[in-house]
């Protein structure tokens, strides 16, 4: 059974993770897609996450391991936004959201390739 203090964590998380979405989208459309990539570059996400780790009395190895999983996940982010990135200024070729699929299937051959060969 789900105990109501995890659903009550869960939806803490979740409205941390929207709020960041929320402000970052109104950044990138209203103000400066540059100036919304600073404020996502935070570590928003990564803060409360680490923060949970802690209050739950993680060991300190295992948070450390989030992290530098974390760090060199960032690695396949950067290529999934250089890749979508590229199809969007340099192609006319593919659409949003095929050159969204396209990314993605970059960033999923990459997760596996990360996970596999290196984090486990």
């Amino acid at each position: 059974m789900i105990s109501e203090k995890l659903v009550k964590e869960t939806l803490q998380n979740f409205i941390i993770g929207g709020t960041v979405i929320a402000i970052t989208s109104y950044l990138a459309v209203y103000l400066s897609p540059t100036l919304a990539a600073i404020f996502w570059s935070f570590p928003l996400s990564l803060l409360p996450v680490i923060i949970y780790m802690w209050i739950k009395d993680q060991p300190r190895k295992k948070i450390g391991d989030y992290a530098i999983s974390t760090a060199i996940s960032l690695v396949n982010l950067g290529l999934f936004v250089l890749v979508f990135g590229y199809l969007m200024k340099h192609t006319t070729d593919y659409s949003v959201p095929m050159s969204l699929l396209i990314a993605t299937g970059v960033w999923l051959v990459g997760s596996l390739l990360l996970y596999f060969l290196y984090l486990e």
